[in-house]
C-alpha cells in the first residue's frame, strides 16, 4: 500500500462566498481540513460532524413506529426543519413530564396538611405559620415550646405540626428541619397536575403523528449527514466581516481540481 503525497492548500475568499466554497470542497471530497479556529469552550457550541440531531430524532420516534401509515413522498418535507421540530417536541415533553412529576410529588407531600389557604399578612396581625413533620417519638419536644402550636394531622410515625409566630423559629426549636409548604393550596396544585397531564397527552399524540414521516426521515438521512459535515467544516474555517480562510491537506492528484475552482471563483 502506497502513501499518497499531500500538499497543504489554503483558500481565501469573500465571506459571502464561504458557504458555496465549502459545498464545492465537500463535493470534491479531497481536502482534510486543518482547523483555523479554536474549539469553543462551551460544549453545546461544539459542532459534531455526524448527523447527531437527525439520529436523536429518529430514535425518539422509532418506539411508536408502525402505529401510523407511512408517507412515501412529500415535496414539502424539509429534513432540517423536521429534525428541529422533533427535538423541540422532545424537549417540551421532558419539561412537561418533569412538571407533572414535581406536582405529583408536591401534592403527596402536602396531603397531610390538607387545604392550606393563607390569609394576608395584615389579617393575622403579623403572625405566621411554620410547619414541621415531627416523628411521634419526639412528641415531648412540643411541650417545651414557648410558641403556640397545633397538630394538624398525624399518622403512626409522624405528627404534622404548625407553630405560630411573627419570625422564623430558631433552627433547634424542634429536632427536625422546618418544612416548606409553599403558598399554593393543594387544590390549585391538583388543577395544575391535570393541566400537565393533558399537555403530556397532547405531546404524545403529536409524537405519534410525526411517526408517519419516519420513512422520509430515513431517506433523507444522507442529506442530514451532508449538512452536518458542512456545519462541522464551517466551524474549522477562519472568518471575519470581509474574508474567510480554509486550509487543509490535499492529495497531489487533486490539487488541480481545487486550483481550478479557485481560478474560476
Amino acid at each position: 500500500m502506497s502513501i499518497a503525497a499531500l500538499k497543504k492548500v489554503s483558500l481565501v475568499g469573500r465571506a459571502q462566498d464561504k458557504k458555496d466554497a465549502l459545498k464545492h470542497l465537500q463535493q470534491l471530497g479531497c481536502m482534510h481540513l486543518i482547523p483555523l479556529n479554536e474549539t469553543p469552550k462551551e460544549p453545546e457550541k461544539v459542532v459534531r460532524r455526524d448527523a447527531e440531531d437527525a439520529y436523536k430524532a429518529l430514535f425518539y420516534l422509532v418506539p411508536f413506529e408502525g402505529q401510523r401509515r407511512q408517507l412515501q413522498r412529500d415535496a414539502r418535507f424539509d429534513v432540517q426543519q423536521f429534525v428541529s421540530d422533533v427535538l423541540d417536541l422532545r424537549q417540551k415533553t421532558r419539561e412537561a413530564g418533569d412538571r407533572r412529576d414535581f406536582l405529583a410529588d408536591r401534592i403527596a407531600t402536602l396531603e397531610p396538611w390538607g387545604e392550606l389557604a393563607f390569609p394576608g399578612h395584615d389579617a393575622t396581625a403579623g403572625q405566621l405559620l411554620w410547619f414541621y413533620e415531627l416523628p411521634v417519638k419526639h412528641r415531648q419536644a412540643l411541650e417545651a415550646l414557648e410558641l403556640p402550636w397545633s397538630i394538624i394531622s398525624s399518622d403512626h410515625k409522624t405528627l404534622f405540626v404548625a407553630l405560630i409566630g411573627p419570625d422564623e423559629p430558631a433552627d433547634d426549636v424542634l429536632p427536625v428541619e422546618r418544612r416548606h409548604v409553599g403558598s399554593k393550596p393543594i387544590s390549585e396544585l391538583r388543577h395544575q397536575l391535570v393541566e400537565a397531564e393533558i399537555e403530556l397527552e397532547s405531546l404524545y399524540a403529536e409524537r405519534l403523528a410525526l411517526t408517519r414521516y419516519l420513512t422520509l426521515l430515513r431517506e433523507h438521512m444522507s442529506e442530514a449527514e451532508t449538512q452536518a459535515e458542512l456545519e462541522f467544516a464551517s466551524q474549522q474555517v477562519r472568518q471575519d466581516n470581509e474574508l474567510f480562510a480554509v486550509q487543509g491537506w490535499v492529495p497531489d492528484e487533486a490539487v488541480d481540481a481545487v486550483s481550478d475552482y479557485a481560478d474560476k471563483n
